[in-house]
């Protein structure tokens, strides 16, 4: 088992658990919005190998995301499906920093 590095915490825009480990990425999406909006979803696993790509953007005044790309999940192209998609974390403005945080320690773990 691979050591946890942290643990990121994204509640304004849904709530989003993502727990980044030497080997992977475990991404869970909880609380009301989220269950209207994707159903019951579980965990999504992503190992740092079979990452094709990591999409950050910010998309309004309001909301941004950031979305793990892989050979099993393709580009989310709307943003509707981009808040249905189990492979995209949401945030807002307050949370920029915490986002970049996050991309930043995964692509130093991928180099």
């Amino acid at each position: 088992m691979k050591k946890l590095i942290e643990i990121f915490e994204f509640t304004s825009n849904g709530k989003f658990v993502v727990k980044v480990f030497e080997n992977r990425i475990e991404l869970e999406s909880t609380g009301t919005g989220n269950l209207i909006n994707k159903g019951v979803t579980g965990t999504s696993v992503f190992f740092l190998k079979h990452l094709t790509s990591i999409e950050y953007k910010f998309q309004t005044k309001t909301t941004g995301y950031v979305e793990f790309l892989t050979a099993g999940y393709g580009h989310v192209d709307s943003t509707l499906n981009k808040v249905k998609s189990d492979n995209v974390v949401l945030f807002n403005q307050k949370e920029t920093d915490k986002a970049e945080k996050l991309i930043n320690l995964i692509n130093n773990l991928i180099d």
